[in-house]
């Protein structure tokens, strides 16, 4: 019941828009331009054009899961925070769980 409260206070429109907004950011970060290059060599992988990967199976789960993920993140923050408390949120959930 606690968490149907709470997904009843999400702003849909700003958890899509974030959603929508996440794929070019998340492209340009991939790009070869910035961390592209140092994240291929890392993760062992090419940029390369022969790739056999299904793409519409890979960004419709990503896609997916950052809906799932930034619907969390909305949870948490609430509705009646200001844009600093989500930044300061969003900031503590990073340095807690993405960067460690």
């Amino acid at each position: 019941m606690y968490i149907i409260a709470h997904l009843q206070e999400v702003n849909w429109l700003a958890v899509g828009v974030t959603t929508i907004i996440s794929f070019p950011l998340g492209m340009l970060w991939h790009n070869k331009i910035l961390f592209g290059k140092a994240w291929a060599e890392d993760a062992k992988s090419k940029f390369d054009t022969n790739n056999k990967a299904n793409v519409i199976r890979l960004f419709s789960l990503t896609a997916l899961f950052h809906f799932i993920a930034i619907t969390a993140l909305a949870c948490l923050i609430g509705k009646d925070s200001s844009a600093l408390h989500g930044l300061i949120t969003g900031f503590c959930i990073s340095m807690a769980w993405i960067f460690t």
